[in-house]
């Protein structure tokens, strides 16, 4: 009786356990198109790289096309911060304390 009480109640512990898991670390896979998107900033050519230089190539998923924000803002000449789940652009919402560059 006391070792069926045991294993029932580290089967609840497992199962609380990885369900806990499964959904912490929920994700979604999608299909994008990397057709070539070419970014053109006052007529020139712009590749959008990362802060360590790596190129950034945009892509369309959903009939909506993604391209990297703080590339091409800064290509712009516009700020940009994050800040609590929000992107600023071109505003000074974000104080300069709290808020990282995206």
């Amino acid at each position: 009786m006391r070792n069926s009480v045991k294993w029932f109640v580290l089967g609840i512990l497992f199962t609380i356990i990885l369900g806990t898991t499964v959904m912490a670390n929920q994700t979604r896979s999608i299909e994008v198109n990397f057709g070539g998107i070419r970014i053109m900033v006052n007529n020139q050519l712009f590749i959008p790289q990362d802060a360590e230089g790596n190129i950034i190539e945009p892509f369309i998923w959903n009939g909506v096309t993604y391209l990297p924000v703080r590339a091409v803002s800064e290509a712009l000449g516009v700020d940009v911060r994050w800040s609590n789940n929000t992107v600023y652009i071109g505003c000074s919402q974000a104080s300069p304390q709290t808020s990282t560059h995206v």
